[in-house]
């Protein structure tokens, strides 16, 4: 028999207004790169279920309304959700980042649909590390050093394509987005997709390159047991 326990209920949130005597400064920091990102109202809770069958899930609760930014994701709300529960991973210290063993989100949209998902912590943390790839990436963009990008690009293991030919288009394109910025990266979320049937699953994180002309969309997709910066793909707005 589960027996959950919430330890803080329905705090209200306004815009980017946080209760700093309850939130800790990195979590309040969560909650407004969540708010900063979508707008709207959030309310977060910290809860623990206790079952004497299974482990003990300790969670922190992120609900997200009145939010014109997340409205266009009504029918992909699990992608927009994992970017709020890494959006606040993120930014939360090591130690907290072990005290919850799992984030979860509830969006209710304008028409009063709501869509609740859980992420676990060990898979955001994937999800940190693989950001650090992407960064390398754009880095390299940056630089205008494909040659860099192309030795980390795997072109056969899992998906086959002519990485030669990407780099080339890459390269062609690249210049008429105008130059990377500070932020370099904007992550938008994450999933997990199958290639060619196969049981196996891959990361594929999303967002966008911001840049001082025009920003253009990159996903990459990697092996989420693989503790390289091998990239299996690069889908590049061209």
């Amino acid at each position: 028999m589960k027996k959950q326990i919430y330890l803080f209920l329905n705090i209200l949130l306004f815009s980017c207004s946080i209760e700093s005597s309850i939130l800790s400064e990195s979590a309040s920091k969560g909650i407004d790169d969540i708010l900063k990102f979508y707008g709207g109202y959030c309310e977060y809770s910290v809860g623990k279920v206790v079952a004497t069958d299974e482990p003990t899930t300790t969670y922190f609760e992120v609900k997200l309304s009145k939010s014109k930014g997340v409205e266009k994701f009504k029918k992909d709300s699990k992608f927009a959700s994992s970017n709020i529960a890494y959006r606040l991973y993120r930014n939360l210290t090591k130690e907290e980042k072990s005290n919850y063993s799992e984030i979860r989100t509830i969006i209710i949209f304008e028409s009063g649909i709501t869509k609740k998902y859980s992420f676990k912590s060990n898979e955001l943390e994937t999800v940190d590390n693989k950001t650090k790839t992407i960064d390398l990436v754009v880095d390299y963009l940056k630089d205008k050093d494909f040659e860099k990008i192309s030795t980390i690009l795997n072109d056969s293991s899992v998906i086959e394509y002519d990485k030669d030919a990407l780099i080339t288009q890459m390269e062609k394109v690249d210049s008429k987005y105008g130059n990377i910025t500070e932020e370099g990266f904007r992550i938008f979320g994450y999933r997990k997709v199958k290639y060619n049937r196969k049981h196996k699953k891959y990361l594929r994180i999303s967002g966008a390159i911001i840049r001082d002309n025009n920003s253009n969309e990159l996903s990459v997709v990697m092996d989420p047991e693989k503790e390289n910066n091998e990239v299996l793909t690069l889908e590049y707005t061209m």
